[in-house]
């Protein structure tokens, strides 16, 4: 299989590489120029430089693969235009670029968010057939990028998207920094902590892209995927520790002192001119009372299991980190 990857050089990305070339498939990786190619084996992949928002580089890129992953996104932006530009316009570019391939058109296998669809709905875990209700820029703007390659793709080619939630695993910085608090015996968690939400640990997901990559049965569709487990702020700073081997003190943080600190970090960053880490938008997000979602679909459909249950998938991360000296 010929596949092209966007966002192939980031956390998530780098690892679908690696299991697409250990499959033996021919693949290309558009990435911008100034991208870091630490997670990729350049010699083992074509590296392409070009930009979602770039439809000329796009073009080129797509022509004669069979299918196009588009993983490249804006995590963090300055306000919704950003966001729009990169996670929505790009999407649409992707999608145009593989309807008018003058050697046919790839399947197109979008990494849309959990946050394109909004937190859970009535205490239940939300199902693809719920209306979305994005609460945050980033979500809304992902929920167009799934519009977007439907609206492209109807009867020109095939398309899929999956919704992940949270994804951990080797390489990811952002859970890096709760491991790091935590092996010093802190475990700070949000409100009460027991807000509910879903994560999958990344060769699962990785997995999920693969299976929806091939399989007829997956066309046009969209996917919750997940560990198909319960987690709360408290039940992962436990699991944490345990695979740490370290019992930290819990450090509740009330939500009204995280939106003082999402001000004063929108302003600190708008005189900056860079995208904040937390904004208020993100405390919007921790007021939910759950982030979860029904698996259910994709397990029943295609037969999608995930294999790494959270004792697994963090374990396999904290030796990791140890072995790369991030720990």
């Amino acid at each position: 299989m010929k596949a092209l990857v966007t966002g192939a050089n980031g956390f998530v990305g780098s690892h679908l590489v690696d299991a697409l070339v250990a499959r033996g498939d021919d693949v290309t990786c558009i990435v911008r120029p100034t991208s870091d190619l630490t997670w990729l084996d350049t010699q083992s992949v074509a590296i392409v430089h070009g930009d979602v928002t770039n439809a000329d580089a796009l073009a080129a890129a797509v022509a004669g693969v069979d299918v196009v992953f588009h993983l490249a996104a804006m995590l963090r932006g300055r306000d919704y235009a950003a966001y729009y530009r990169v996670n929505a316009e790009g999407a649409r570019n992707v999608a145009q670029a593989c309807r008018r391939s003058a050697d046919g058109p790839p399947r197109l296998v979008y990494c849309s968010s959990q946050a394109a669809a909004g937190p859970s709905v009535d205490g239940r875990r939300r199902t693809e057939g719920d209306a979305p209700a994005p609460v945050s820029d980033y979500g809304r703007s992902k929920l167009e990028g799934e519009r977007a390659v439907a609206e492209v793709a109807e009867g020109a080619f095939p398309h899929v998207a999956l919704r992940p939630p949270a994804v951990y695993g080797p390489r990811d910085t952002d859970i890096l920094i709760y491991f790091r608090m935590i092996s010093r015996g802190i475990a700070p968690f949000v409100g009460d902590g027991r807000q509910a939400f879903d994560l999958m640990y990344v060769a699962d997901l990785v997995s999920a892209f693969l299976m929806v990559a091939t399989n007829p049965d997956a066309v046009g569709s969209v996917y919750y995927v997940n560990d198909d487990a319960e987690h709360t702020w408290r039940s992962m700073a436990a699991d944490i520790g345990r695979v740490l081997g370290r019992r930290a003190l819990p450090l509740p943080i009330p939500l009204p002192a995280i939106a003082v600190v999402a001000r004063v970090a929108e302003f600190a960053a708008a005189a900056r001119g860079v995208a904040p880490v937390i904004h208020r938008q993100k405390v919007t997000e921790f007021r939910q009372a759950a982030w979860q979602c029904d698996s259910s679909r994709i397990r029943e459909e295609l037969g999608f299991k995930s294999e790494y249950d959270v004792e697994h998938g963090m374990r396999e991360t904290a030796r990791w980190y140890r072995d790369q000296g991030w720990l």
